[in-house]
C-alpha cells in the first residue's frame, strides 16, 4: 500500500539474504527501511491476496455453488447480523430456498475441505 509518506508490502523470498539485498536497496534509496513481521515457511509461493486461493476455489466448486456463494456474499448473509435471509437469496436467484441451502452447504464443505485438507496436524484438541 503506497500513501504519501510510506510504502507497506509483502515480499516473498526464497532466502533471507536476498531479503537483506532487497531492504539494503531500499533503505539506500529512500533512506528508511522499518521490517514489521517475517512469516517463514518451507516453500515459497503467492500470498493467499495474491489470488491463489480464489483461483483454487473457482477451479473447485460448480457454477452453481460459486453463484450462490457470492450472492449470499453480496447480499449480506455472511455478515453480522445478517442482511438477507436465505429466502431473500433464493429469491434473487429464481430457485427454491432447500436449493440454496444444499448448494451453500456443499459449497462450504468444499471451501474446508480446500483449507483443511493435509492440515490435520495443525489442529490441536485437549
Amino acid at each position: 500500500m503506497l500513501t504519501s509518506d510510506h510504502f507497506e508490502g509483502v515480499a516473498t523470498l526464497a532466502e533471507w539474504e536476498d531479503f537483506r539485498r532487497l531492504a539494503d536497496e531500499i533503505q539506500e534509496q529512500f533512506g528508511r527501511f522499518e521490517l514489521v513481521s517475517v512469516n517463514q515457511t518451507e516453500t515459497a509461493g503467492v500470498p493467499l491476496g495474491g489470488g491463489q486461493f480464489g483461483r483454487a476455489v473457482r477451479n473447485e466448486l460448480s457454477r452453481e455453488q460459486l453463484t450462490v456463494l457470492q450472492t449470499a456474499y453480496q447480499m449480506g448473509y455472511f455478515e453480522t447480523p445478517r442482511k438477507a435471509s436465505a429466502d431473500d437469496i433464493a429469491t434473487e436467484l429464481d430457485i427454491a430456498q432447500s436449493t440454496f441451502s444444499e448448494r451453500l452447504r456443499l459449497a462450504e464443505s468444499q471451501l474446508f475441505d480446500l483449507v483443511f485438507s493435509g492440515d490435520e496436524d495443525s489442529v490441536t484438541t485437549d
